[in-house]
């Protein structure tokens, strides 16, 4: 496990402290999900941290059997101990312990953000789902946190580089790995903070500072960086808040009718960031 991952590990207990990000992201999912009135008997959410999304789909689809899938077991504990009904299991998204073509529904909240190698998690995705099942994903584009990048920069940081996949790549990487009909679209948002300490809850408490965790080897610890966004949102009080832009992907595609598409080229897979 990456050292990224072992971070949002430890966020299982504090998760629920502040995860507005990640939930404004799961409730747009939820909505798209409304909307394609679906019946599936077996859904699995993949880096389904704390298992919230799980859970909601749980009400949505009373009579199917839901798999909360994420790599850190702190959160399939999590998972277990506090919501009956929904089976937890903790494995690596890009490699599940699922049979090719068992899976009518699934769902993925920021998997996309965390990986490395998101063409194997779209090889893998492509793999488990039942011809015509469906994939609904959502993740952070490339301009996402560009306030943030820049307050580090500011303080003499290298600019990071996030890796976030790119809304016109991602379609690509879907057909690539063997998913069709491929829809990919963005949203803008932009939250307002009125204290440095809310901001920093929102990324610290369900581990997303590790996504930019670059900036620690640039030498920017918890107290400088917390220093630096005080000012900022000082600063920025007369204008409403300090905003963070999030740029929202959210991808949407259909299994393949068997048999399955070749395996993943790391040669020939498309760039997604």
């Amino acid at each position: 496990m990456s050292l990224s991952l072992k971070r949002r590990a430890r966020a299982a207990n504090t998760y629920h402290q502040g995860d507005a990000l990640e939930a404004e992201l799961r409730n747009r999912l939820l909505e798209r999900i409304s909307w394609l009135k679906l019946e599936p008997r077996l859904v699995m959410d993949a880096m389904s941290a704390t298992g919230q999304l799980a859970l909601q789909m749980q009400d949505m689809f009373s009579t199917a059997t839901i798999i909360a899938a994420d790599p850190a077991w702190p959160m399939s504990r999590y998972v277990a101990s506090h919501h009956p009904g929904i089976l937890p299991l903790t494995c690596d998204p890009g490699a599940l312990p699922l049979a090719e073509g068992t899976v009518d529904l699934l769902t993925a909240n920021l998997a996309l953000a965390w990986t490395h190698e998101p063409c194997q998690l779209l090889a893998e995705w492509a793999r488990v789902l039942k011809p015509n099942g469906t994939l609904l994903c959502a993740t952070f584009g490339p301009d996402s946190f560009k306030e943030l990048r820049a307050v580090w920069v500011g303080a003499g940081g290298a600019p990071l580089q996030t890796g976030f996949p790119d809304m016109h790549h991602l379609g690509d990487a879907m057909l690539s790995q063997g998913l069709r009909d491929p829809v990919v679209y963005t949203e803008r948002l932009l939250f307002l903070y009125d204290t440095a300490e809310r901001l920093w809850a929102d990324l610290t408490s369900p581990g997303l500072s590790a996504l930019l965790a670059p900036a620690r080897s640039a030498g920017l610890h918890h107290s400088t960086t917390l220093r630096l966004l005080r000012q900022q949102v000082a600063h920025s009080a007369r204008d409403g808040g300090f905003s963070v832009t999030i740029e929202a992907v959210f991808g949407y595609a259909r299994g393949a009718p068997l048999p399955r598409l070749r395996p993943v080229d790391p040669h020939h897979a498309p760039e997604l960031g």
